[in-house]
């Protein structure tokens, strides 16, 4: 999600489009275990979460985009 992410603020997509993102990530956060987030998601609705539940750098590179976000809007 991350490198998606920060290509999207690149192109000149609008950050509220990533601000968008990163919030449905937020809601993530519960899926599987309180602050975690899988490896993996399914495809297909429900897109239940798959692998390991507490992965570090998932939370890593949702927080690195999070803070590419704050950078971007601070050009402004």
């Amino acid at each position: 999600m991350g490198p998606y992410l920060s290509s999207c603020l690149k192109l000149c997509y609008k950050d509220e489009f990533v601000e968008g993102i990163l919030l449905d990530c937020e809601k993530m956060l519960n899926d599987v275990g309180i602050g975690g987030i899988p490896e993996v998601y399914d495809g297909d609705e429900p897109r239940y979460g798959e692998g390991c539940p507490w992965q570090a750098w998932s939370i890593a590179e949702l927080l690195r985009v999070a803070r590419e976000v704050l950078n971007a809007k601070s050009l402004y």
